[in-house]
């Protein structure tokens, strides 16, 4: 915005900058596929292995966070305990979410096609 000297008030700039890089645009250059559509079910299914490894893990921290919370106000378990427990659900968390870097593409072959 540019401020009128006359007025005072602020005006439309012409000039347009970036401040920061626009994240996405590494990512499109290191997932580019270039002509290579027989990519494309391979990016579907890895996307729907992705999405199911979410909702489990949400599903698995919100447990775990609910189980501690209670167990602090139920039991009286003392709070390193909680975190202790709380930390173990975040490694475990982890663990599952590695499990996509072995993710392989199904094989046309294997399929008859």
């Amino acid at each position: 915005m540019d401020r009128d000297a006359s007025t005072g008030r602020l005006g439309a700039s012409r000039e347009t900058f970036r401040v920061l890089p626009d994240p996405g645009e590494g990512a499109a250059k290191q997932g580019k596929m270039g002509d290579d559509l027989h990519d494309i079910p391979y990016v579907v299914d890895l996307s729907r292995q992705t999405r199911k490894t979410l909702i489990v893990n949400l599903g698995f921290a919100m447990t775990m966070i609910v189980i501690m919370i209670g167990g602090i106000f139920a039991s009286a378990m003392p709070l390193p305990l909680a975190v202790v427990g709380h930390e173990g659900g975040t490694v475990l968390v982890s663990l599952n979410d590695l499990r996509l870097l072995l993710y392989r593409r199904r094989r046309r072959d294997q399929g008859g096609h």
